[in-house]
């Protein structure tokens, strides 16, 4: 039996009687390949090859944000950008990618875990995300809140108000299950005047 492996056209070296490709092995740029796998057989019946197809997605998602209107916009330092809001603000993130399937955006404030974008929860689709100093209770569950107990804080939690300045990253994964580059910016809340 031979197995001969081709990424777009182009026969793969592998060590003889080798079964597997790791395709980590391979110096692949951010596009999207067509990898084949061809297997053949003098002792089977019809002596035919049997080839297996597979599209192999090397590239990232991307996502855009977008804010409600800002006080204030400027950039750090560093080319950061940052935004100043009164008592809350609102998060809309719009993932893509170059292939069909479902890209699901996600967010993190302070360096915490990795929320999934689902929009606002008992709101029409499409619906931004909000913060706020203590985040907003719907149905038992708290979202959005910007106090140091994290986003989604237990209800019956003391929560400090989370004024001040924090770090906010973005990104994207694609069906593939690619995990786009994260980027990010910064927010100052201040209490509404």
């Amino acid at each position: 039996m031979a197995l001969a492996w081709r990424l777009n056209g182009n026969l793969i070296k592998t060590a003889p009687g080798s079964r597997t490709l790791r395709l980590s092995d391979q110096t692949l740029a951010a596009r999207t390949y067509k990898l084949t796998a061809t297997v053949t057989d003098r002792s089977w019946s019809d002596s035919a090859a049997h080839t297996l197809e597979r599209i192999v997605d090397n590239s990232m998602p991307t996502v855009k944000y977008a804010l409600s209107t800002p006080v204030e916009t400027k950039a750090l330092v560093d080319g950061t950008p940052h935004y100043a809001f009164r008592d809350e603000f609102t998060m809309q993130l719009e993932p893509s990618d170059d292939q069909k399937g479902y890209v699901v955006a996600e967010c993190r404030v302070n360096g915490d875990g990795w929320h999934h974008d689902y929009g606002w929860p008992d709101a029409a689709e499409g619906t931004p995300f909000k913060f706020t100093p203590r985040g907003t209770t719907i149905k038992e569950l708290v979202y959005g809140s910007l106090s140091r107990e994290g986003l989604s804080p237990q209800p019956w939690e003391e929560r400090k108000p989370g004024y001040g300045t924090h770090r906010i990253e973005y990104r994207a994964i694609d069906a593939a299950g690619n995990i786009g580059p994260a980027k990010a910016f910064t927010v100052t809340l201040e209490p509404a005047k």
